[in-house]
């Protein structure tokens, strides 16, 4: 098990599940692989927004979009600044 947290920490528990539980190139492999997926649904977002499809369809896209960015910006900063 890969442990990044010290005994006393006021991470999140949902967090440290995600980032604990997975060997280092397994964190890199979610960390690449959020960012492609967010990247795919920023283009995604774009393009329903130039051709002017449902505006439900695209507000949705840039919350997910918003989302996962969210979460592939906060795991990077956490390993970079946080993690032992």
């Amino acid at each position: 098990m890969y442990h990044l947290f010290a005994k006393t920490t006021t991470v999140p528990l949902a967090f440290q599940l995600l980032v604990c539980y997975y060997s280092p190139m397994d964190i890199e492999l979610t960390i690449k692989s959020l960012g492609i997926l967010t990247y795919l649904l920023a283009l995604s977002t774009l393009l329903t927004g130039l051709k002017r499809t449902k505006l439900s369809i695209h507000r949705t896209l840039a919350f997910t979009t918003l989302a996962l960015a969210t979460l592939h910006g906060a795991i990077v900063i956490y390993l970079t600044f946080f993690a032992r």
